[in-house]
């Protein structure tokens, strides 16, 4: 990147060689160069599509299973764990019937946008599916904290959500646990969703930890 006399930043693209003498040194080098903000923004805007889910603004699923399978790998610190919980929005499907699809639109975007305004900056927010949720709790002590965490994201959710001309009463269940050493995504993302399920059948909004 380079600024230019106005103060503008800009992404170049160089191509330098060497000008050679008869004596086989080199007497200075020759360069092109050339602005390449288009080509930096197509590549960014290809990669934000490949990661990002478009109407929330969350990771997609298959970022989020990325980033769970590179976790295998991390040294931790003694007392220092991870875990996820997993969302569902409750009777989503009814909010869909009931008030139309633009409005189902809306919950799930506000979802997202509050949920994200309650985890810390070192978590991570992932659209599942549909009106599924992950969240990727990093850095905690223990399943305790992971809860009381869920907890907040779960309270952060329920304030009613304007759609249009009308307001739609949201509420989320969810289920969290901790990720235990060497486990792969596909295993700790059951053991939360179990308990999200659990949550489901105890009467919805509310919170299961799974140890």
């Amino acid at each position: 990147r380079l600024r230019d006399s106005q103060g503008t930043y800009h992404w170049t693209e160089i191509h330098a060689s060497p000008i050679p003498t008869a004596e086989q040194g080199i007497n200075g080098v020759v360069a092109t160069l050339r602005t390449v903000d288009d080509v930096v923004a197509y590549e960014q805007e290809l990669q934000r599509r490949a990661t990002l889910d478009d109407l929330t603004g969350a990771l997609k699923r298959e970022e989020v299973l990325r980033r769970l399978s590179q976790m295998v790998h991390y040294r931790r610190q003694p007392g220092i764990e991870s875990a996820v919980v997993f969302c569902d929005v409750d009777n989503f499907k009814q909010i869909n019937d009931t008030k139309g699809h633009a409005a189902g639109d809306e919950v799930l975007r506000t979802t997202a946008q509050r949920i994200r305004g309650a985890i810390r900056d070192s978590d991570l927010l992932a659209r599942m599916g549909g009106d599924e949720f992950l969240v990727l709790l990093d850095g905690i002590h223990d399943l305790a904290e992971a809860e009381h965490l869920a907890h907040q994201i779960r309270q952060a959710v329920t304030p009613p959500i304007d759609v249009g001309e009308t307001v739609a009463a949201v509420t989320i269940s969810a289920g969290v646990t901790l990720r235990q050493p060497d486990e792969d995504p596909d295993a700790i993302i059951a053991r939360a969703d179990a308990g999200m399920y659990e949550a489901k059948a105890a009467g919805r909004n509310r919170v299961i930890a799974v140890g």
